[in-house]
């Protein structure tokens, strides 16, 4: 069930990403809440889309930073989404995804990727995609492994022109 393919490129990019550029959500929020971009991998284009949350409550401490990054790997392959908290999820938990307060879709976590959760199959990140493209808002909410719960929100405000600029830049 795990999709192993995506979370070493995406894991290692974003740290070298958030590392070296000095992204923050200032930057994502001057992109109408979404900044796209790309890089090369086995000579093949990947384009990604993220974004910050616009707010961040729970009864966490400190943590790092939360994201939602869509990856698209190019023609014939399905956009794939993931979540980071910022902080390591509890072992075996489910992330609650919800888009304008309808239905919520169920991200898994991973101890090989503690930070992040996934779309659970290839039909549900294109659910999520679709409902991004229509929605608002997403309502993320996580527990970490100290049992510390965080609920962020997310803007779709630019989201559907950021999903295209990725899709025809990564075809």
């Amino acid at each position: 069930m795990f999709r192993a393919q995506y979370k070493t490129t995406a894991i290692i990019f974003l740290t070298l990403f958030f590392c070296l550029s000095g992204y923050s959500p200032a930057f994502a929020a001057s992109k109408n809440a979404w900044a796209m971009f790309s890089t090369r991998e086995d000579g093949k284009k990947i384009c990604y889309i993220t974004s910050n949350p616009v707010k961040e409550t729970g009864t966490y401490h400190k943590r790092g930073d939360a994201y939602i990054i869509v990856t698209f790997r190019g023609a014939g392959t399905t956009p794939e989404t993931s979540i980071s908290s910022g902080f390591p999820f509890k072992e075996d938990s489910e992330v609650s995804f919800q888009v304008d307060k309808k239905n919520a879709v169920m991200f898994f976590t991973s101890d090989e990727t503690p930070e992040m959760a996934w779309a659970k199959s290839e039909r549900d990140d294109k659910d999520v995609v679709a409902l991004m493209k229509k929605g608002n808002k997403v309502v993320v909410n996580e527990t970490s492994t100290k049992n510390t719960k965080a609920i962020d929100t997310y803007s779709l405000k630019g989201f559907s022109a950021a999903y295209d600029k990725m899709v025809s830049n990564c075809k």
